[in-house]
């Protein structure tokens, strides 16, 4: 082998070696004996020692290279863990937010292709909401009926100075109960049509901004 090249192989041998050794020594570091600290104003310090009005401060630990191997995070008061704690839950609530509004947006849009598509399903929803409280309308009438039937025919009785036959009274008190069902019953479908309403008029509102929105996209 030439001598010059021999002489370069060793060169880059020796080169090769001391990069190793440095990478080691950086990795494995030396003894700590730099502390950087920051003060009220964040300013930032370093010493050997940390004055005791620091110590609750960061602090960055560095070795005789002066590479930061360690940080000491700011110890918080019980004041600012929960200023944080209230920060993150904050944070996460706008996710789970976020996240719920694009669940909502692709169902709407899987849903329906076209704005006409939204408000059929609209007209058939309320429709069905609309039937059924036409049918406890017409029952509570009826039932009204009957019950005001009743309480005249027991009034005769009581004007008599009779007391009324107690299957009357039985069938009075089931058929009141029936018609105070209805009414629920009835005030229930007024409220179930109303959110839907409102429901199908938001959905309206949110598909339209999504199709320009897509539009422009």
């Amino acid at each position: 082998m030439p001598i010059m090249k021999k002489i370069l192989i060793q060169a880059l041998i020796g080169i090769f070696a001391s990069t190793l050794w440095n990478a080691a020594a950086l990795a494995a570091g030396s003894k700590l004996l730099i502390k950087c600290w920051y003060d009220n104003n964040g300013v930032r310090e370093c010493g050997s020692t940390v004055p005791p009005e620091y110590a609750r401060n960061r602090i960055e630990l560095l070795n005789d290279y002066g590479v930061v191997v360690e940080v000491r995070e700011a110890v918080r008061t019980r004041e600012e863990q929960e200023r944080e704690q209230e920060r993150q839950r904050q944070i996460q609530a706008r996710q789970l937010k976020l996240a719920e509004q694009k669940r909502r947006d692709d169902v709407l849009l899987n849903s329906y292709t076209a704005e006409k598509d939204l408000l059929l399903a609209r007209d058939k929803t309320l429709e069905g909401v609309t039937t059924q409280m036409d049918i406890i309308k017409k029952n509570l009438a009826l039932q009204v009926s009957r019950l005001d039937q009743l309480n005249h025919e027991a009034g005769n009785y009581e004007r008599n100075g009779k007391t009324p036959p107690a299957k009357l009274v039985d069938d009075i008190n089931t058929l009141g109960q029936e018609v105070a069902d209805l009414r629920k019953s009835y005030k229930t479908r007024e409220v179930e049509k109303a959110g839907l309403i409102k429901r199908y008029d938001d959905d309206l509102k949110r598909f339209r901004e999504l199709k320009r929105k897509n539009l422009f996209n």
